[in-house]
């Protein structure tokens, strides 16, 4: 006898691809698990029937990318590799998204690159550079390979290669091939979003280059990037730039992700920028926290007919609440950012409660039991983030000991790192209570909470913790990834150094691959600037400790050097940095070298002479030479710098504070006026009138006081107009000589913390459809 099982006939494929049509427009909608594991039983048994009743070929491909799809949204990214490996036994295969995309989901970005390079250039090895050139035979150019260049480019970015991935993002978004389709807009801001993450997670300032004009003056090249021009940046800017005004929902953002990044770029961006931008970044930070704060609407629940579904509906909103808040913590950090660089007494409060409010809620989420979410790397890296800018804020006002707790103890987590947690357990036993780890940490925070720690240790005159700081932030510069089979997660304890074992990483820190962190700037040029900085630092040390161990000047001599022999190589993609950092040694060495008791300020004229012409060159250090020329009654030689400034905004604006230095408060108002009614030289012309008018028209001063006011607002003045805008060169920014007596222990301006964080909690997508 028969069982029913026995004479049921077998589907034809035919069938059974119209029934996985059907789950598949079932499940179009959401991502019901039941529903897509359906699918993957479904696509399994077509892919593995023995029967001679088989799909053709073109139908067999179409079930394949089905079922690794369907494997992606269970997250069995294992099984998708394994699957795609035994089927090509190549990763050049025409299922080479989902491979690479599955790699970079388990955190195995070296075979994800290796992937991606594959299918891109049609190579099988070969070094990764200018696999973008369009004008190479080899080029994929065509729509399918746009989502396996925007996996390529997360990579790049987790790799800390943000040089060769901030170059494919670009291509995805001027691409102008008329054979691609368009993309929609949400499509283009989440590249914006992900381009400007990967610029601002290993910023660098790259310095300015200054080009004679016809006035015999000097204008300023735009410190621009392809990103800069944008129409959805230059949009957002016009809409959002200025402060919000009014509470209705109109002023919501879409995509307050991408409003955030840009804000970030902003304030990294500062010393490029004229102060403006400073007040547009914390307009839009404004709009982000409110449309963060109100992703969800009072809809969002259903309204309760019994008091059970009341308790369940109160629950739901506080879960939403919980969430809300998550999504706007690092925008008000970065909202504290902004106060924190337009500076005042009001700012640095408003700024010193947030960053308190973060680091207290965060450690008590820690203690909490079952508090998870505070051990993901995002809120993890915020915390860091907030105690590092309590510790710049707090500097000078409290224990220099109290204030190095403060600031994030590094460690071998990276940017592609995703859990403070490691090891067995679940817990990292390195960190202690009283350490802050910076952990999901991008190359730009990495550098800078060295360099701080490096700074108190030589206001400690702590003499080892300040060398191995030093140690740690010079390895670090060479290191951009550990390799997908990293495991240790030791912390990098400059007080504790502790050697790596087994075989050294080809190009890995001397300090040890298992303890240095990665934070290799973008550049050569880059890693050189950082590198003379770590020695500025290093010299103040035995300058400061008057250690005999070293001379400090032979080190600060040195790292000059070092700086004018890759100078001469001519390249002009890194003149800019290069020249920078020399003229922050220059002027730090010529302070260091000026005895507070010393009247003779013709070695400060000679230090700036030797500056950098592109330094040399700005209205600010023209202005500053021209009043020491002054002072020493060298009246012509005032007369001729003043000469040299041209007739730009920022030269009037140096022409001005060069009046108010001497005394000639009127020429200086008559200056200003001029250009405050012109509507030019934006929060900086009209606060500099208010400083000249207190001397000779204080109530005219008061007036101008409330219209300074309305533009810090946002109101009027400084909004997005100004924005990018490379003719103005902020003179604030250009060192300048204190008058006041300099003690023995603060002449060097390295000694003092003031180098701040942003939080970079832009959310980097790289989703499968």
């Amino acid at each position: 006898m028969s069982t029913a099982a026995e004479t049921e006939p077998l589907l034809s494929w035919q069938d059974s691809l119209s029934e996985l049509s059907t789950l598949l427009s079932s499940s179009a909608d959401n991502n019901n698990k039941a529903t897509i594991s359906t699918i993957e039983k479904s696509c399994h048994a077509l892919l593995t029937n023995t029967n001679d009743d088989t799909p053709p070929q073109s139908a067999t491909d179409v079930i394949r990318t089905i079922y690794l799809r369907s494997l992606i949204k269970l997250n069995k990214y294992q099984a998708a590799i394994d699957y795609i490996i035994n089927t090509y036994e190549d990763f050049d295969n025409s299922n080479a998204e989902e491979l690479a995309y599955s790699f970079y989901r388990l955190k195995k970005y070296d075979d994800c690159r290796k992937v991606c390079y594959i299918n891109l250039t049609n190579e099988s090895d070969g070094p990764l550079v200018n696999y973008h050139n369009k004008d190479s035979d080899n080029y994929v150019g065509d729509l399918k390979s746009r989502g396996l260049k925007c996996i390529y480019a997360q990579t790049l970015y987790r790799l800390g290669e943000t040089s060769q991935a901030d170059t494919i993002y670009q291509e995805l978004l001027l691409n102008d091939n008329n054979n691609l389709v368009m993309m929609d807009v949400d499509e283009q801001e989440d590249l914006l979003s992900n381009a400007l993450a990967n610029k601002i997670s290993n910023y660098t300032y790259k310095g300015t280059s200054s080009v004679a004009n016809s006035s015999g003056g000097s204008e300023y090249e735009k410190p621009s990037t392809w990103l800069e021009d944008n129409e959805i940046l230059q949009q957002l800017l016009t809409s959002y730039g200025q402060s919000n005004t009014n509470n209705n929902n109109s002023d919501l953002l879409q995509n307050y992700d991408l409003a955030y990044n840009l804000a970030t770029y902003l304030l990294l961006s500062k010393v490029e920028r004229p102060t403006s931008n400073i007040l547009i970044a914390k307009s839009l930070l404004e709009h982000a926290e409110k449309s963060a704060l109100t992703i969800f609407q009072p809809s969002s629940t259903e309204d309760a007919s019994t008091p059970e579904e009341e308790k369940v509906n109160e629950e739901v909103k506080r879960q939403q609440q919980l969430v809300a808040q998550r999504e706007a913590n690092p925008i008000q950090a970065n909202l504290a950012l902004s106060k924190l660089l337009l500076g005042g007494t009001t700012n640095e409060n408003d700024a010193m409660r947030t960053y308190l409010t973060l680091v207290t809620k965060f450690a008590m989420a820690k203690k909490t039991k079952g508090g998870s979410k505070a051990g993901s790397a995002g809120e993890g890296n915020l915390m860091a983030i907030s105690s590092n800018n309590l510790a710049v804020l707090r500097d000078g006002k409290e224990s220099v000991f109290d204030v190095v707790k403060r600031i994030p103890t590094t460690s071998s987590l990276s940017v592609s790192d995703d859990n403070i947690t490691s090891g067995k357990g679940g817990k990292d036993k390195s960190y202690t209570s009283s350490t802050v780890p910076l952990v999901g940490a991008t190359p730009q925070q990495v550098r800078v909470a060295l360099y701080n720690r490096a700074v108190l240790y030589i206001k400690m005159k702590n003499v080892t913790g300040c060398l191995d700081t030093l140690r740690v932030l010079r390895s670090s510069l060479h290191v951009s990834y550990h390799g997908d089979n990293k495991v240790d997660t030791k912390k990098a304890d400059p007080q504790s150094p502790k050697k790596s074992k087994g075989k050294k990483k080809k190009g890995a820190a001397a300090a040890g691959d298992n303890v240095v962190p990665t934070a290799k700037p973008a550049s050569d040029a880059e890693i050189l600037a950082w590198e003379a900085r770590a020695d500025l630092l290093e010299s103040e040390l035995y300058r400061i400790s008057e250690s005999k161990d070293k001379s400090y000047e032979d080190i600060l001599n040195g790292a000059i050097d070092k700086l004018d022999k890759a100078l001469l190589k001519d390249d002009t993609t890194s003149t800019g940095v290069l020249e920078f950092t020399k003229a922050q040694l220059l002027l730090h060495k010529a302070m260091v070298n000026n005895s507070s008791s010393s009247k003779d300020v013709q070695p400060l004229i000679d230090a700036i002479d030797s500056l950098p012409s592109s330094i040399k060159s700005c209205p600010g250090v023209i202005a500053t030479l021209a009043s020491l020329h002054s002072s020493l009654n060298k009246e012509s030689s005032s007369e001729e710098l003043l000469s040299s400034l041209g007739d730009t905004i920022p030269a009037k604006l140096a022409m001005a504070e060069y009046k108010m230095d001497q005394g000639q408060y009127d020429e200086a108002v008559e200056l200003l006026q001029g250009i405050v009614d012109e509507g030019s030289g934006g929060i900086e012309a009209t606060a500099l009138l208010v400083k000249a008018l207190s001397y000779t028209d204080p109530t005219k001063a008061e007036e101008y006081v409330e219209e300074l006011q309305l533009a810090m607002e946002g109101v009027v003045g400084g909004g997005s107009g100004d924005f990018m805008d490379g003719e103005v060169l902020e003179s604030m920014d250009i060192p300048r000589f204190a008058k006041k007596e300099l003690s023995s222990a603060s002449s060097g301006s390295s000694t003092k913390v003031r180098k701040m964080i942003a939080a970079t909690g832009g959310k980097g997508r790289s989703n499968m459809g």
